[in-house]
């Protein structure tokens, strides 16, 4: 009996352990994303989210001033990604500046 790539695909991720190489991945877009929906296009060359580790998204941001108004947000932001990657993995943001 064949099954569907709904139901492969998630195990397989799993076996491979990639899945949360995958979904950190879609976390730094997400967060891209969701800065430049909230605090504007201008914004994109201003920070670059860098990476994911122990529940820590990193960020390197050349404005002070960015850094300040993505702080307020934060829980916001967080909830926002771990929502749409349907995942817990992002905790707090780290931020270089």
């Amino acid at each position: 009996m064949f099954r569907s790539i709904k139901e492969i695909l998630p195990r397989s991720l799993k076996r491979a352990k990639i899945q949360n190489k995958i979904q950190a991945g879609l976390a730094l877009a997400k967060f891209r994303q969701i800065v430049e929906d909230n605090f504007g296009a201008e914004t994109k060359s201003k920070f670059k989210p860098l990476y994911l580790k122990d529940g820590f998204l990193v960020i390197a941001c050349l404005e002070d001033n960015l850094v300040r108004k993505i702080k307020k947000r934060e829980k916001e932001i967080i909830n926002k990604i771990n929502e749409q990657i349907n995942s817990d993995l992002v905790k707090k943001l780290k931020f270089l500046n």
